[in-house]
């Protein structure tokens, strides 16, 4: 499905996309912390969860995106994101080109199966939208948008949330470079009553390890 963020601006800006160069080669999409493919995080604590473009053995660039993330529980509380030049960010003079939903001036937000609406969408799927158009120089390959992502203090779903990348369109001007989705992504919210139970359990070790050294043992 092609679809182009609705602001774009009028038939000069279209006549400049039209003419510009194509490229064939193909876009890897992966959420990553760190360079990770998972993490554990604890209610109360974020992460900041990194779009990283990889490309199939010839360099790709694009200038316009529309990518999803499907998320497989609700509950996480989505407080902002940022890209990498040249897409425009919130304060920029040419942030109405960002199409995002939710869209920045609504965050932050807790994330459910009502973040993102369509007619074709599924009405239990949990997911966002990220979607901008730089209107100089284009984009490459590397981290691509940051989203800053909390567990709440009072979070109550699942010990696991799994992330998935799910592109819908990269193009260069009017070319569309061909991209598929990475490897999902793992976050791991411990119980709360398990990371007691280590605690407990590190305190008693350490305890006896104390008492062995006053006596010498």
């Amino acid at each position: 499905m092609r679809y182009w963020p609705r602001t774009l601006g009028g038939w000069s800006l279209g006549i400049t996309l039209f003419f510009a160069p194509s490229t064939m080669a193909g876009y890897i999409v992966t959420p990553l912390v760190g360079g990770q493919s998972a993490i554990v995080v604890g209610r109360g604590n974020s992460l900041s969860l990194d779009i990283v473009l990889t490309s199939d053995g010839v360099a790709s660039q694009h200038d316009s995106v529309v990518l999803d993330l499907i998320f497989s529980a609700p509950g996480l509380l989505y407080t902002s994101y940022e890209w990498a030049a040249p897409f425009p960010n919130r304060g920029d003079d040419l942030a109405l080109f960002d199409d995002s939903v939710p869209a920045w001036h609504n965050l932050p937000a807790i994330l459910s199966a009502d973040s993102l609406r369509g007619p074709s969408r599924p009405t239990d799927q949990v997911d966002l939208q990220l979607s901008s158009l730089a209107t100089e120089g284009h984009f490459g390959t590397g981290r691509l948008v940051t989203l800053v992502l909390w567990v709440p203090t009072d979070y109550s779903g699942p010990d696991e949330i799994v992330i998935r990348a799910a592109p819908d369109t990269f193009a260069l001007g009017f070319n569309e470079v061909p991209s598929m989705g990475g490897a999902p992504f793992i976050i791991t919210i411990p119980n709360p009553g398990v990371l007691m139970l280590v605690a407990i359990g590190c305190g008693c070790g350490l305890n006896g390890r104390s008492r062995r050294v006053q006596h010498g043992g």
